[in-house]
């Protein structure tokens, strides 16, 4: 449903950090360097403990606006979810993974800002499809035309959303019956 009226961007992510494999750098940095007077960047999950030094950096610019709740039960995340104008989605460092949350965030029609590390990030098709995606490359950097792009992506974005019928047209592949299918194959 519609996000409650409330005032500045939220951007949200919900999810586990490891080494290596789903790192919060490059998102930390791109984030401090927009630094954005009115988004809140919140990140929830766990796995922050080898990122503590890169977080307490990003906390040192942003203060109340990073925000991290730590690991939240399932109805809480879907909650923070629902409630965020744009959701974040960080690509994985190894190509054999294609995120199922991305399909989640896809369904939900809200724009989606995809950090990607690896060249052949398995998402990176499906995102193009998607009108409200943007994706940035970690080996791009953090260049002022990266940030510019950025904030002019998230004012082009906020309050937008589309309809779950336009998502499902152009994931064909993805029905519930398609799903289901996929499903039974495995059995």
């Amino acid at each position: 449903g519609p996000v409650p009226p409330h005032t500045g961007l939220r951007c949200v992510f919900c999810g586990s950090l490891y080494p290596t494999l789903r790192e919060p750098d490059f998102a930390l940095k791109l984030f401090t360097a927009l630094n954005a007077p009115d988004l809140t960047l919140t990140m929830a999950g766990r796995g922050w403990e080898p990122f503590e030094a890169a977080a307490q950096r990003a906390q040192g610019v942003l203060g109340a606006r990073f925000v991290r709740p730590g690991l939240l039960p399932p109805e809480k995340a879907a909650e923070l979810e629902s409630g965020a104008d744009i959701l974040l989605s960080l690509g994985n460092a190894f190509d054999n993974q294609m995120p199922s949350k991305l399909f989640g965030y896809f369904a939900t029609g809200k724009p989606v800002l995809h950090l990607a590390v690896s060249e052949n990030d398995p998402t990176l098709p499906y995102l193009a499809r998607y009108p409200l995606a943007l994706v940035l490359h970690r080996k791009d950097g953090v260049t002022p035309g990266t940030v510019a792009k950025l904030h002019s992506w998230l004012h082009n974005v906020q309050g937008h959303a589309l309809p779950f019928a336009q998502t499902a047209r152009l994931y064909p592949e993805f029905t519930p019956e398609k799903v289901a299918e996929e499903f039974l194959k495995w059995l």
